[in-house]
């Protein structure tokens, strides 16, 4: 082979290697569990994830007529299964040391909403004890009692990426679609989570009722024992490469 041929050989090779790296993209961080909603088990009530890292049991949270239910929606043009919530219903994680710390986290949701307007429950933190938390105000992601309020505006029915970190220094950060909205000091520990339980979409009994709380559905849950820098919150992909099946 000629010099030029070798180059011309050398150049192909080196085209090949860029192309295929582009196209995998950077590797998105491993969650400590990954729940990918499937079905209800009809035996002991909990969401069954078709992932193989599901973490602890995800529970329907559901009070008088209110109720939750599981079917296939095209999510960022992917069809997958999506678990859905009436307004006043949710899910909770018990048991959910282990997945996180208390103190320390990063939970991602893939989740729609439908009935966006004021406040609207995505996650408490304290057992439904407290208004505290995680919200979309008027579809701005906010955490209560903070201002903390981001600047990007999810449309009702709009399907959106929401990720909330807690570092160990008490420095929460929260993201839409991989874009950071805000960062404030938790001094006061509201985003460290008690009982050793999460509630999503369901609010608090006492002050919010059910006026604080919006139907919707959630496609993908993950959880990871430390703060995601906003390089990894930025790879996380949003619909796994195996999505469910009902």
């Amino acid at each position: 082979m000629g010099k030029r041929a070798r180059r011309r050989a050398v150049l192909a090779a080196a085209a090949a290697v860029a192309l295929l790296a582009g196209a995998c993209g950077p590797t998105p961080p491993t969650p400590d569990a990954d729940f990918q909603m499937h079905a209800r088990d009809t035996v002991f009530g909990y969401v069954l994830s078709c992932s193989a890292t599901p973490g602890s049991f995800l529970y329907p949270t559901t009070g008088v007529g209110t109720s939750v239910g599981f079917t296939s929606e095209s999510v960022d043009g992917v069809t997958e299964a999506v678990a859905t919530f009436s307004q006043g219903a949710g899910f909770d994680i018990s048991g959910v040391i282990g997945d996180v710390e208390a103190d320390t986290y990063s939970i991602v949701l893939l989740v729609r909403m439908s009935q966006l307007g004021g406040f609207d429950r995505l996650l408490d933190f304290k057992n439904r004890a407290a208004d505290s938390g995680l919200y979309l105000y008027n579809g701005s992601l906010r955490f209560y009692p903070s201002s903390a309020t981001g600047s990007k505006v999810i449309a009702n029915g709009e399907w959106a990426q929401v990720v909330v970190t807690r570092a160990a220094d008490g420095t929460m950060r929260g993201f839409v679609d991989g874009v950071q909205q805000w960062q404030f000091a938790d001094s006061g520990g509201l985003g460290v989570i008690s009982s050793n339980r999460l509630v999503f979409f369901a609010d608090n009994v006492s002050g919010g009722g059910t006026g604080e709380q919006s139907a919707g559905a959630v496609a993908r849950i993950r959880l990871f024992k430390r703060a995601l820098s906003s390089t990894e919150v930025s790879q996380l992909g949003q619909t796994p490469s195996t999505p469910c099946a009902v």
